[in-house]
């Protein structure tokens, strides 16, 4: 997989700083978050985001990730836009049942799988889209 290939949506739509909008609704910040990490080999533990040689990176938003958390995948997607981002986390917390702190939300990422971690990203969107968020 190359550089430029890891930072793909599933609808082909590149995911950095450039596509987000202070207008994305928390709602389209989840989903493309669950769509980044549903992808083979892109979630990780432990770090925010790994580069290709899963050497752990500081931020999601970095152009050399290609591989992340779910915080590091909503960082990813909301890169300059925080109140996104903390609505996104606040939605998620609240259909984890646990409160909405980076700390909190991380420990449950190092606990889960990729397949629950995008689930979890996709119940929230939905709950996110069905408030009006």
């Amino acid at each position: 997989m190359t550089k430029e290939d890891s930072r793909m949506d599933t609808t082909g739509d590149s995911i950095d700083s450039r596509t987000a909008s202070k207008d994305l609704p928390i709602a389209t910040a989840l989903i493309k978050a669950a769509d980044l990490l549903a992808r083979p080999n892109a979630w990780t533990r432990s770090v925010f985001a790994r580069d290709a040689e899963g050497k752990p990176l500081s931020f999601g938003h970095s152009s050399l990730a290609c591989q992340w958390c779910v915080l590091g995948a909503l960082e990813s997607v909301t890169f300059n836009y925080p109140l996104i981002r903390n609505g996104a986390c606040k939605v998620l917390g609240g259909v984890l049942g646990i409160e909405p702190f980076q700390d909190d939300i991380a420990d449950w990422n190092d606990n889960s799988t990729q397949t629950e971690v995008v689930a979890k990203l996709r119940e929230a969107a939905a709950l996110a889209a069905a408030e009006g968020r």
